[in-house]
C-alpha cells in the first residue's frame, strides 16, 4: 500500500496521530519511517485506509498510544578535546593506491554519469562511487559530495543517471559525487536502518561511512576538471543526521547543506554520536526544515541540532508547506543557490 497516500491510524503520540505509508511524493524511505501529524493537517498527501474487524482479539491493545524515544540534549555535554582526539583517530585510513577505474559512462539530457570503482580503505572491499558532470557549463566543475536519506538503505540499486532528485545542483555547475557507502545500494549489509544504535556493528558502519567519503573524495582529486578547494556537503535527511560526523573528519569540506535532518533521538557508541561532532562543526552551514518533522522534532531534535552547531555562519530556514519531512523542492533550490553565493570561497 506505500506510495499512493499516507494513511492515518488510531494511534496517538506526541505529535498528533500516526500517518504512515509514505505518500505519492513522499521519499521511498517515509514508506517505512514513522511519522504522525495534528488531526487537522489536511496535506493532500494525506489519506485512510477503510477496514473490517473480523473479531476483537488484542484491538483495544491495539489501539493504545505510541511513545517516541527522546534524548535531552539540554541536559547532555559533548566529550572534552582530549577524548575526542582519541575518537577521531578511529576514522584514520592509509593512503594507499586508488586502482580506480571508470567502469560506465551513462548519458542523460543535462549530464552525464560515470560509474567508478575504487579500493575502500578497509578489507579487501571495492567502493562504488557514481559522479555526475554537468554539461551545461564548462569546468573547472564546482565539487558537492552527497549523503542520502535512508531509502538508500533499502534499494539494492541507485536511480536511473537521468532521475537525480537533486538536479538543480547539477545544472548549477556542480559536479556531485554519490558514494555508494557501505549498507547501501549494491553493498548492502545487515544493516537495516538509518536509525543509530549502540551496537559494534553501527559502530563500525558509520566508520566505514567516513571512509567510504573520504576515498571517494581522493579519486576525485586526481580529476583536474573539478574545484576541489570549492567542496560542499550535502545530505538530506540521513545524510543531514551524519553530517556532523563527515563533516569533522573531513577537512576538505568547505561548505554544508542539510535538508531535513537533525540530531537523532536514540542513543549510540560516544566515538560514533553526531552529538559529540557538532560543536566542532566550523565550515558554513545550512539547515532546511519543516516544523512538523516527526523524525526531527523542532524543539527537540532542529533546535538543538542548530544551537550547538560550532558554525560561526549558520542559517536554520524553517518552512510551512512541506511534505511532513520534506521542505519544497523550490524553497531548497533557492536557499542553497542562495548559500553557496555567499560562502564559497572564490576561484583561485
Amino acid at each position: 500500500m506505500a506510495g499512493n497516500v499516507r494513511e492515518w491510524v488510531w494511534n496517538e503520540s506526541v505529535a498528533g496521530r500516526f500517518l504512515l505509508g509514505g505518500g505519492w511524493s513522499d521519499p521511498e524511505y517515509m514508506s517505512v519511517d514513522a511519522n504522525a501529524q495534528s488531526q487537522f493537517d489536511r496535506d493532500q498527501l494525506n489519506g485512510f485506509r477503510l477496514m473490517v474487524h473480523l473479531d476483537d482479539t488484542n484491538l483495544e491493545l491495539a489501539h493504545r498510544p505510541v511513545d517516541r524515544q527522546t534524548r535531552d540534549y539540554s541536559a547532555e555535554r559533548p566529550v572534552p578535546d582530549h577524548i575526542f582526539d582519541i575518537y577521531r583517530r578511529l576514522y584514520v585510513y592509509d593512503s594507499t593506491p586508488l586502482n580506480a577505474e571508470v567502469v560506465a559512462q551513462e548519458p542523460a539530457v543535462h549530464w552525464t554519469r560515470e560509474k567508478i570503482e575504487l579500493d575502500a580503505a578497509y578489507g579487501d572491499e571495492r567502493l562504488t562511487a557514481y559522479l555526475y558532470v554537468p554539461h551545461d557549463s564548462e569546468p573547472p566543475y564546482l565539487p558537492v559530495v552527497y549523503f542520502p536519506g535512508s531509502n538508500a538503505i533499502y534499494l539494492r540499486e541507485i536511480a536511473p543517471a537521468d532521475s537525480f532528485w537533486f538536479s538543480f545542483l547539477i545544472r548549477s555547475g556542480h559536479a556531485v559525487l554519490v558514494p555508494v557507502y557501505k549498507g547501501t545500494y549494491s553493498r548492502g549489509t545487515v544493516l537495516k536502518s538509518d536509525i543509530q544504535n549502540e551496537s559494534n556493528s553501527y559502530r563500525e558502519h558509520v566508520i566505514a561511512w567516513s571512509k567510504d567519503l573520504g576515498r571517494s573524495l581522493d579519486y576525485r582529486e586526481t580529476r583536474s576538471e573539478i574545484d576541489m578547494n570549492r567542496l560542499t556537503y550535502f545530505g538530506a535527511s540521513w545524510g543531514g543526521a551524519m553530517a556532523p560526523v563527515m563533516i569533522v573528519v573531513e577537512p576538505r569540506i568547505k561548505v554544508a547543506i542539510l535538508v531535513s535532518g537533525g540530531l537523532v533521538m536514540q542513543p549510540t557508541q560516544p566515538e560514533v554520536d553526531p552529538f559529540n561532532f557538532l560543536s566542532r562543526v566550523t565550515v558554513p552551514t545550512l539547515m532546511i526544515n519543516v516544523p512538523t518533522d516527526y523524525f526531527f522534532p523542532l524543539e527537540q531534535s532542529q533546535k538543538p541540532f542548530f544551537q550547538l552547531l560550532g558554525s560561526e555562519f549558520k542559517k536554520h530556514v524553517v518552512v510551512e508547506g512541506g511534505s511532513g519531512h520534506s521542505p519544497p523542492i523550490n524553497l531548497i533550490v533557492g536557499e542553497s543557490l542562495h548559500w553557496f553565493d555567499q560562502h564559497l570561497p572564490p576561484s583561485p
